[in-house]
């Protein structure tokens, strides 16, 4: 199973880029693989390294936007940008999230995840 990045904002979890690809527009777009999904939602599409897979983290969110705001009254954002960087060394890397999801049985391909 490989991690596919999309764009800056999705990655999914497949065997060929055609399987990512079509993962992806059943997210986004109806299920529709086509000349306009791709235009405007594929980046340069490419599977991770095996490099990639250990050192990009998988960062949650949630985890980030609570570190901003308990620190939201810090008028330098130092605080908050170092609790930010501790979220994300503290994070897991891609393959082990990948692994994790394998062990629990969950059914692939899939979308692995995706930002705003």
């Amino acid at each position: 199973m490989k991690i596919w990045k999309m764009s800056d904002h999705d990655w999914c979890a497949a065997e060929t880029l055609q399987e990512a690809k079509q993962v992806l527009a059943d997210q986004i777009n109806d299920g529709v693989v086509d000349k306009d999904f791709e235009d405007e939602y594929l980046d340069e599409p490419h599977a991770l390294t095996d490099a990639e897979m250990d050192s990009v983290k998988f960062t949650d969110e949630d985890e980030i936007g609570l570190a901003m705001a308990k620190h939201d009254d810090d008028k330098t954002g130092e605080e908050w940008k170092a609790r930010v960087e501790l979220v994300k060394e503290k994070s897991p890397s891609i393959r082990q999230v990948l692994q994790e999801r394998i062990k629990a049985g969950q059914k692939f391909p899939q979308y692995f995840a995706g930002c705003e």
